[in-house]
């Protein structure tokens, strides 16, 4: 009996536990335009498991290039230090301003924190319009165009964002499951 509660409450959490690494970017405008290796695709990379996912406080997963190859935004959720080559990744500013570092095996580094706040070409996420927009800065590629009017990266559902918060509470139910299965096997060994 307990085994059938604690099966059902598993299933209930597994269910109400959003698709973590699942890109959100919309797949009508997905692509932005990049000056030296064209266009970049922030949402199909991997099928969509392993395309970019905006979240509360950063970026975390890849944009693919066909004529640049994978391009890493950070392995999430945020922030990142930026300190080193382990430790970095595109923040996002409460306000939506975008900084840190991207990095591509075959570009380098991308920059996402190249300008100040007042500067109306700045790399940033306008919450309003649920998309992307300014322009990032490759030392080897050149510019990527986060901001034309036609072609551009918006986020499918600006809801479906988790917030700092949210990302706690599903690390806690992780925790929480984890530790009821082992109160279950403890009291019950023979349940399998």
């Amino acid at each position: 009996m307990r085994l059938r509660i604690m099966s059902e409450i598993l299933s209930v959490a597994v269910l109400a536990t959003p698709l973590l690494g699942q890109s959100n970017i919309d797949d009508a405008q997905k692509n932005a335009w990049s000056e030296n290796i064209g266009w970049t695709n922030w949402r199909d990379a991997n099928g969509t498991a392993n395309g970019v996912v905006v979240g509360a406080a950063s970026l975390s997963g890849s944009i693919w290039a066909e004529n640049g190859g994978w391009i890493n935004v950070g392995n999430g959720p945020g922030p990142y230090a930026n300190t080193d080559g382990a430790n970095f990744g595109v923040n996002m500013a409460p306000n939506g301003d975008l900084s840190g570092f991207a990095w591509g095996e075959n570009i380098g580094w991308l920059n996402f924190g190249w300008a100040s706040a007042a500067d109306p070409n700045r790399p940033r996420f306008d919450s309003g319009a649920g998309r992307l927009r300014g322009w990032a800065w490759s030392e080897n590629d050149g510019w990527v165009n986060l901001d034309d009017g036609t072609h551009f990266v918006a986020v499918a559902s600006t809801g479906n964002i988790p917030t700092v918060s949210e990302w706690g509470l599903v690390v806690m139910t992780l925790l929480l499951l984890t530790a009821g299965t082992i109160l279950v096997k403890k009291r019950h060994p023979a349940i399998v």
